[in-house]
């Protein structure tokens, strides 16, 4: 017999036992399936190189403020000439803003994601423009007329595909601009870019502090690291830092991938943690497959012993072995490739509210070449665990003991060691991936009940900037957030509304302050939230007033000025005291002190995602009628539908000013579900990983202790015949399986501890929760081995000793 004869004898073998080779193949699909899934989204949100030339190298420079990442621009003009003056590591280094922008065609005001770049940012991404050109030099100086280049998008759905789009004019925030290009479709660097302006302002324009905040691109050094060009901006910041405190106190910066830093800095290790956790299961799969196949060569051990008996050498063993697993992996893996490729096609809508706005470009969910290598690296070490393994084992065995005592002892004692190691790596793999999967999933739901401190029920929420022309002029936007509110309020449609720079729920800007009658040694000043209010919101929204009053028409620009404050703020300062009355003033880079008196504290609200420290910190409200901002975000309560709500506050704020329109409307509710949206689409995997785990340990675990106890049937015979009762046979598999219980659990805890760290320091997990899971979970483990223990040896305890003694 050759090679390809075995391979014919093992498809014979896999046919007629149809029922072994369906389940196997199950088994091997789903955790296939799953893993390849889980690498392919890892994958895509993290490591995939950016769809460009040399796209493995490409970086982005942020800010590091107080500690804090900022992957938005984040870096003062004068610091990013700095960086882009004295770093060896990084080469093609550009500067780019990013923010919003009113796009009006025709009567139609749309609001638009917009990129400030320098003019060779489209040839650092080797892209040439669909139609027209790039910015020129003279396009970026101060007082050069505007231009724009468009996204194919905006090309479609403003100008229809226009041939004749270069040249025609749009106003962009209020100003005519002249279109001068069309990018591909699909190109949005750097992150979501939808329109974009030249950068028109530098260093020397401004004085240090002032101006534009900036983040760069680059492309690392072939010979560089991300790590040496973080060690050498690290460094430079540090300079500067030591050269300017008064502007550059705890200012830095950090070099990363687009990818890493749109996720979050400090995410890695949260990502390696779930990638720990996809090697486990995979593992688990494996063993699972070497079990039903080690079951089934048990059950052929007098028909392999036969044919080696008759001339067979051993090495054949693995050649079968080797066959029959590959192909039940192949299988398997083919049908979890389907499975894992159905999952990313339902991804990509699934994630689309990861951002709260355009999904980056670079999420692309999908099988590619990188998958497939992954599935055949999978498929071979499936072979090695499921054929090779056994196969070499099975060299060992002895023969001639299995056909002189019939098949059944020959390799007992061995093959008793391989069925506790089974189990004790089910249990122990089981444990650790249960660990995992539950604390994500209390954890998430922890998060998802959060209360933010605010009502969000029946709200209806949008974001409004205000023109070029009322950005410097305090009085016109006191006038349009006026009217803004009460045209909401006296329609029909709408109800009790709210005006905030930041509503609860959403990330606030923070600013330092100085408590009066507290010291500071210059340098570490408390931060808070820092949130502008149109008098009467926080009322509307039901932030509960604890002391004093909300602000009101009392407060007017030429009176005291006022704030009001969190409960934290005022415990932090003023415990076992009242706050009001008490004063602080907001540390500015100019120096000064415009002194707040606190008129009230509110009980605590979160801003942002419910498990960051910044989010559950201090937060200080300040009143509009008293400061300005062009920039705020609304809540407003609606009656009817959600579609017909939308359109009749587009129309509110259109007749207000038809330049200025509404944008990123959407629900409160769904608004404050995108702080959690991202990490409960991961746990909700990773709860099916979970309960995937356990019913593959439950099976595994149930066959091996079915096939022991069926080996151990003389025995137990035996055992009654002498005078043992069912109890004492019950105890004596107690004990055996409790001792692999018992090791495989304290295994499998062991191996969970390091990757609860990235989990618990992301989610901010509870105590309560972290001794829920490191309890349940033992204790539901626990329970499907005694049953799989418990079941099979009542069914040999049924019998009796006599049946048992002849049992074959």
């Amino acid at each position: 017999m050759g090679i390809y004869d075995d391979f014919k004898y093992a498809l014979r073998r896999l046919f007629k036992s149809k029922l072994f080779t369906l389940l196997t193949v199950a088994v091997i699909a789903i955790g296939f399936g799953l893993c390849i899934y889980m690498y392919s989204f890892l994958n895509t949100i993290s490591f995939k190189a950016l769809p460009f030339k040399d796209g493995e190298r490409i970086v982005t420079i942020s800010g590091v403020i107080y500690g804090n990442y900022i992957a938005n621009p984040s870096i003062s003009l004068h610091d990013f000439e700095e960086i882009r003056k004295n770093t060896n590591s990084l080469q093609e280094i550009g500067a780019y803003s990013e923010g919003y922008v009113n796009v009006s065609q025709g009567e139609a005001v749309r609001r638009f994601n917009a990129s400030w770049v320098e003019p060779e940012v489209f040839a650092f991404t080797r892209t040439q423009p669909l139609k027209g050109r790039s910015f020129t030099f003279q396009e970026v100086k101060q007082g050069a007329a505007p231009v724009v280049v468009i996204s194919y998008a905006m090309w479609v759905n403003l100008f229809a595909q226009s041939e004749a789009i270069i040249g025609q004019t749009v106003q962009v925030d209020g100003q005519v601009a002249s279109i001068i290009g069309v990018m591909p479709e699909g190109y949005s660097f750097p992150r979501n870019s939808q329109i974009w302006l030249p950068l028109t302002q530098s260093a020397a324009m401004v004085k240090r502090g002032e101006g534009q905040r900036l983040a760069g691109y680059a492309r690392v050094n072939a010979d560089s690291t991300v790590a040496q060009a973080n060690a050498e901006v690290t460094q430079i910041m540090k300079r500067q830092e030591l050269s300017y405190p008064e502007t550059n106190s705890y200012m830095g910066a950090f070099v990363d991938s687009f990818q890493i830093s749109a996720i979050g800095q400090g995410t890695m290790d949260f990502i390696l943690a779930i990638a720990g956790v996809v090697a486990l299961t995979m593992l688990l799969s494996f063993i699972n497959i070497g079990n039903l196949l080690f079951a089934r060569a048990s059950q052929a051990a007098r028909e392999t012993a036969v044919r080696v008996a008759i001339g067979a050498p051993k090495r054949r063993l693995i050649s079968l072995m080797v066959f029959e697993s590959g192909i039940l992996c192949f299988a398997g893996a083919l049908v979890g490739l389907g499975l894992a490729a159905i999952g990313l096609m339902l991804t990509g809508p699934a994630t689309a509210n990861f951002t709260g706005d355009v999904p980056y470009y670079w999420w692309q969910f999908g099988i590619d070449e990188t998958t497939f290598v992954a599935v055949i690296i999978l498929v071979m070490i499936g072979v090695f665990f499921a054929g090779v393994l056994p196969g070499m084992r099975a060299m060992k065995t002895d023969f001639n003991a299995i056909l002189r005592d019939g098949g059944r002892s020959g390799d007992s004692k061995n093959a008793t060691r391989v069925s506790a190691v089974l189990v004790v790596s089910e249990i122990f793999l089981t444990t650790s991936i249960l660990v995992i999967a539950a604390l994500l999933g209390l954890s998430t739901l922890q998060a998802t009940v959060t209360n933010y401190g605010a009502k969000t029920e029946g709200a209806l929420t949008a974001k409004i900037t205000l023109d070029q022309r009322s950005q410097n002029q305090r009085d016109a936007q006191w006038r349009y957030w006026s009217d803004l509110a009460y045209s909401l309020e006296n329609n029909p449609t709408f109800g009790k509304t709210a005006l905030m720079s930041s509503l609860p729920g959403v990330w606030a800007f923070q600013n330092d302050y100085i408590v009066e009658g507290e010291e500071y040694d210059g340098r570490n000043f408390p931060r808070a939230n820092t949130v502008i209010v149109f008098p009467s919101s926080l009322a509307n929204l039901d932030v509960k007033l604890v002391a004093g009053r909300y602000f009101g028409g009392q407060d007017q620009k030429d009176t005291q000025p006022v704030a009001i404050v969190t409960q934290s703020f005022a415990d932090k300062h003023w415990p076992q005291q009242s706050a009001l009355g008490k004063r602080f003033h907001i540390r500015t880079r100019e120096g000064g002190a415009n002194w707040l008196t606190v008129v009230g504290v509110v009980q605590n609200v979160i801003h942002g995602q419910p498990y960051t420290a910044n989010a559950k910190g201090p937060t200080l409200y300040l009143p509009l009628s008293q400061n300005s901002s062009a920039d705020m975000m609304l809540a407003v309560e609606y009656q009817g539908t959600e579609q017909a709500a939308k359109q009749q506050l587009h129309q509110v704020v259109s007749r207000l000013n038809s330049a200025v329109p509404a944008y990123l409307v959407k629900p409160y509710e769904r608004l404050i579900d995108q702080n959690t949206a991202a990490i409960s689409f991961i746990s909700n995997i990773f709860v099916l990983f979970g309960l995937v785990a356990l019913v593959l340990a439950a099976s595994g675990i149930f066959g091996v202790m079915a096939k022991t106890v069926v080996q151990k049937t003389k025995e137990i015979g035996i055992r009654r015949a002498l005078g043992a009762t069912k109890l004492n046979v019950r105890k004596l598999f107690l004990v055996r399986g409790g001792k692999q219980l018992i090791i495989g659990l304290i295994l499998g805890l062991i191996c969970a501890v390091p990757l609860v760290g990235p989990i618990k320091s992301i989610l901010d997990t509870s105590s309560f929760i972290l001794a829920m899971v490191f309890v349940g979970v033992p204790l539901a483990v626990s329970a499907v081995v005694l049953g799989a223990i418990i079941i099979p040896t009542r069914s040999v305890l049924a019998k009796q000793p006599c049946d048992s003694l002849r049992a074959d």
